[in-house]
């Protein structure tokens, strides 16, 4: 009993602070800010004409693993909008608006993920780059980057002295990207970066919004009529429950995102201790885990011939112990000249082959 109280007090203290270091709204700001909400959350055509864009923009990025067109992108983007008008709407119980507002970023949702559906079909089928994988694996780093995203979002919507923080907003979100990695994955069939950038998208979604509607409560916005306050804790709840939702995925990837790493750099360094540099080279280190333990991969470049097998037998038994499971090995051996080349032209080191 004694911990979640200290972390409710502790809670409830930081609440404190911020509510009553960060300003309050006049009442007209306050209700500028609703009639932007209002005109946030109705897809229109600019709305639709942007989204479509930013989608083109975005796959282009993608395949061609550029991040300045995908920040670009970003920029263009209005998916933010109709966000944010939910996370108002929640504060304010307003129950219209956050249909409208949720209805509004379900079609940015579908045009962008159709257009990259689309593309990938008519395309020559390409394989992923860096900028695809890279958001398939989304860690709590990413939700963090998210929950900081929407406040920000919220605060420079209300305090209209900070606003030129917005472009930096959009493009902390990056919220189109992912969606066209999920159509990317849908087109070429390829499930897996699907689901992946899928699960970016939704903690993204979920964090803009809890944290948006936190920072509309720090600013002073509140409902209008006291029989919506049941409706905003309504809303507060369900919220909080969809943060909660994608918060399990995502700590259990970055978990096993740490492990790799951890496995990898003691793989990397068993490797580089036991072999003889000056004889043999390691690249393309791959691990994967397999039923019957681990799978390591590599490919070693001889530059002296040899026989290697007690060594590779030990290398085996370092590795089975760093991970703590059974290792299989499977390594591709390539006979090598080490040479070096100068405007003399190509010369065979002597100490080797």
């Amino acid at each position: 009993m004694g911990e979640p109280r200290l972390a409710g007090s502790i809670f409830h203290r930081i609440w404190r602070m911020l509510d009553e270091r960060l300003p309050k709204l006049a009442a007209n700001e306050q209700a500028a800010v609703y009639m932007e909400m209002r005109h946030n959350a109705q897809a229109n055509v600019d709305f639709y004409v942007l989204i479509t864009l930013a989608s083109i923009i975005a796959f282009y990025g993608l395949l061609q693993n550029s991040a300045a067109v995908i920040i670009g992108a970003m920029l263009v983007a209005p998916l933010m909008s109709p966000m944010i008008a939910m996370a108002h709407a929640i504060v304010m119980g307003n129950l219209r608006m956050l249909q409208r507002a949720a209805l509004s970023t379900a079609a940015g949702v579908v045009v962008a993920v159709g257009i990259a559906v689309l593309f990938t079909w008519l395309l020559p089928t390409l394989p992923p780059g860096s900028e695809i994988l890279g958001r398939t694996q989304p860690t709590l780093l990413d939700l963090i980057v998210a929950l900081a995203s929407g406040a920000a979002a919220a605060y420079a919507l209300g305090r209209k002295e900070v606003a030129a923080a917005l472009p930096g907003v959009a493009i902390a979100a990056a919220l189109v990207p992912p969606l066209c990695v999920v159509g990317y994955g849908i087109g070429s069939f390829r499930w897996a970066i699907a689901s992946g950038a899928g699960l970016l998208f939704l903690t993204n979604l979920a964090s803009i919004i809890v944290a948006g509607a936190f920072m509309f409560l720090l600013l002073g916005f509140r409902p209008t009529r006291d029989e919506r306050t049941r409706d905003v804790r309504r809303g507060f709840v369900y919220a909080t429950i969809s943060l909660l939702v994608v918060f399990i995925p995502l700590a259990i990837s970055t978990i096993s995102i740490a492990r790799q790493t951890r496995m990898r750099s003691a793989v990397q360094k068993i490797l580089s201790e036991d072999l003889p540099s000056d004889r043999v080279e390691v690249e393309n280190i791959a691990i994967s885990s397999t039923t019957n333990g681990v799978t390591i991969g590599f490919t070693a470049y001889l530059y002296e011939a040899g026989n290697y097998d007690n060594i590779i037998e030990e290398i085996r038994q370092s590795l089975s112990n760093a991970v703590d499971a059974p290792v299989t090995l499977r390594v591709r051996v390539v006979d090598a000249e080490l040479a070096s080349i100068d405007e003399n032209g190509i010369h065979i080191a002597p100490d080797v082959k």
